[in-house]
Order: structure tokens, then sequence, then C-alpha cells
């Protein structure tokens, strides 16, 4: 059974959403949580944390892959009515032109917005 246009594009919104939520993490990161171990480093019982100078490092490359793969999932993403990569950066698909966030119903529309013969 075909899944419906609403799962799809709820598929999608989520796709970028986590995109976007790795993206602002990998830019905040340095801004948090570099000054936090600074802080730490004052008192002796944290010292131990030297030894972990490369977590936040870690973290960044893990944020920096995380952000990467969803926006190639974003990119990859396969168009509700067709099956083909819709594309990241796209207002409509490039291969049937189904426009971004449509239903079933927009979808059945012409393509100058009229109903289609079959519909009437």
């Amino acid at each position: 059974m075909k899944e419906s246009y609403a799962l799809r594009w709820a598929e999608y919104r989520l796709i970028r959403k986590c995109g976007m939520v790795a993206l602002i993490a990998f830019l905040a990161t340095p801004f948090v949580i570099i000054p936090i171990f600074g802080w730490l480093l004052r008192f002796s019982a944290f010292h131990f944390l030297t030894r972990l100078a490369m977590v936040p490092f870690l973290i960044e490359a893990a944020l920096l892959f995380a952000a990467g793969y969803f926006a190639w999932k974003q990119y990859t993403w396969q168009c509700p009515r067709c099956g083909e990569p819709f594309g990241r950066l796209h207002e409509e698909c490039r291969n049937c032109g189904l426009p971004k966030w449509a239903n079933q119903i927009d979808s059945e529309l012409g393509g100058d917005g009229a109903v289609s013969s079959s519909r009437i």
C-alpha cells in the first residue's frame, strides 16, 4: 500500500529539523562545551578532564557528520508522487513537478492550478 503524502512530508520535515539541529549544535558547541571544560579545569577535582581534552573535538566531528548525513538524506529524499529524488533546495520535484508540501489532492491538479478532466 502506498504511503500517504502527509506521512512522506512529515518524514521530510523530520529529516530537515534533525539536520538543522545538528548544524546549530555544531556551530554552538565551541561556545558552550569548550568554556565549560575550561571552567571545570580550574578546580582540582576535575583535573582528570585533561585526559579527555579530545572529547569536545570528537563531539564536533560527530555533529559535523550528523549535519552532513541529514543534508544528504534531505537531498536524496524521494518524491511522494514519482519516487525520484526531490532535491534539497527545490520548490518542486525535478522529475514530475510536484510542489513542495503538496498533498494528494494538490497533485491531481493540473500544472496551471485547474482541476484535471479526470477529476471533474
